[in-house]
């Protein structure tokens, strides 16, 4: 009888191994995936796991491994059962009964700004007496961009208002109707359109509306992200990229026309896989995530703030021209033909953008500003100075963010101004790296704190 037993209990364990040998994976979904399609640093973002067991047979034990970029740091209730090396790895246990769909949700901090991607998921299966293991390696294809962190708006709203993108002028070459500025009497030269006539009829004699005049200014921000010293000062050009990433969103928000220089190189994932480097379109959301945090027309309060403080400051802009506005779109379009050039030459090509009034592009700023690699300069940031200035003398403003303050730099930055281009010169410093350079004619530098 015992014998008999023992054969039987020798059968079934035969049995449910071949079984699950050729059945534990059969009617598996295994699906990871992001659940925010981007946010900026320092916030919180959660990966969802979904695992489905869609057939009759019951899985004892399914171990699902997982690895992501160190940069992700898993928070809360999932940093149980994770691992911080090289990567964040993390092996989760799953029990699933027949027809049976489970789902979990890990919470994790984004602490560095990047593109970051999920590509496969190693799966374990257990079989009824967990003596047999089956390994399979699942394919996934989820992804998310870290944007840089919002620089503190009360420090950056000096410098959105010195070169925001509508200046009201003191000259009324071009009065703008929406500017409003008072009532005087009229006088024969007055076009009748601007007669007001509630007025008039309050004091008895005709009365005009005056308005002030706006002009349209454009910029060009120019990020240095060299880092050419023996002594590498990655916190300096991580807060260089902040502020420009904060300053270009604001002023483009504010209907300025910018134009975004960097000698970084940024290639956006599709394009890595095309093998084009540059500009190109941007990939769609993957997975109906939902739309990036932070860069849309209804932006949270604490990151719209930055612009709180473009509004421009009266008399900068007096004597502006017509003329001057054709300037600057040659000096655009010089500089362009410089840099097609040079990346050309230098088998890379910087980072450049030109954003219409409105915010239209903030999307693809905002992913190539978080793909932006460091580590790669094909050119120093004083050829692109000194290429960039306008033909003549006009509003076209020019902010250098930049650390570095070595001769070439500080040369160019003289020689630009000599030109008559109204420089800006945003100096990110800390205690190990303080400023050098003295002040500079024609030039506003703003020493830019950093902890």
């Amino acid at each position: 009888m015992i014998v008999v037993l023992l054969a039987g209990v020798w059968l079934a364990w035969l049995l449910q191994k071949w079984i699950y040998r050729q059945y534990w994976d059969r009617r598996l979904g295994v699906r990871v995936e992001f659940t925010d399609r981007s946010v900026f640093e320092g916030e919180d973002s959660c990966l969802r796991e979904e695992i489905t067991n869609g057939k009759k047979l019951p899985l004892p034990a399914l171990e699902v491994r997982l690895s992501m970029s160190r940069a992700l740091r898993f928070s809360g209730e999932a940093l149980s059962n994770s691992n911080v090396t090289d990567q964040s790895y993390r092996r989760d246990m799953f029990a699933l009964f027949a027809d049976q769909k489970v789902i979990r949700r890990l919470t994790f901090v984004c602490e560095k700004r990047g593109f970051y991607r999920i590509s496969k998921a190693d799966l374990v299966g257990y079989d009824f007496f967990m003596e047999s293991r089956y390994y399979k390696e699942q394919e996934l294809h989820t992804e998310m961009y870290v944007y840089p962190r919002p620089v503190d708006t009360g420090r950056i709203r000096l410098l959105c208002s010195a070169v925001s993108g509508m200046v009201l002028v003191q000259n009324r070459l071009y009065p703008d109707p929406f500017e409003f500025a008072g009532i005087r009497e009229y006088r024969p030269s007055d076009p009748r359109n601007h007669i007001n006539w509630k007025a008039s009829a309050r004091s008895s004699e005709l009365m005009v509306n005056q308005f002030d005049s706006t002009t349209n200014i454009r910029a060009c921000i120019l990020l240095d992200v060299e880092d050419p010293g023996i002594l590498k000062y990655e916190a300096l050009t991580e807060e260089g990229i902040r502020i420009a990433a904060s300053l270009t969103a604001a002023l483009s928000r504010k209907q300025m026309e910018l134009e975004f220089v960097c000698n970084g190189v940024s290639v956006l994932p599709d394009e890595e896989e095309d093998g084009v480097s540059g500009q190109g379109e941007t990939q769609g959301d993957a997975f109906g995530a939902r739309e990036p945090r932070g860069i849309s027309s209804d932006t949270p309060q604490k990151y719209q703030g930055v612009t709180s403080g473009v509004q421009g400051l009266r008399g900068v802009m007096s004597g502006a021209r017509m003329s001057d506005a054709m300037g600057a779109l040659e000096s655009r379009d010089a500089l362009s033909g410089k840099l097609r050039e040079k990346s050309a030459t230098s088998g890379a090509s910087v980072l450049r953008m030109h954003l219409k009034p409105g915010g239209g592009k903030l999307q693809e700023f905002y992913r190539r500003i978080a793909c932006l690699d460091t580590a790669q300069v094909p050119d120093r940031i004083a050829p692109m100075l000194a290429g960039s200035h306008p033909t003549v003398d006009s509003g076209y403003i020019q902010v250098l963010i930049s650390h570095n303050q070595d001769p070439e730099t500080v040369d160019a930055v003289r020689r630009a101004a000599a030109r008559g281009t109204r420089v800006m010169w945003v100096l990110p410093v800390s205690h190990e790296a303080v400023r050098t350079v003295e002040e500079l004619r024609g030039v506003t530098i703003i020493p830019w704190e950093v902890e």
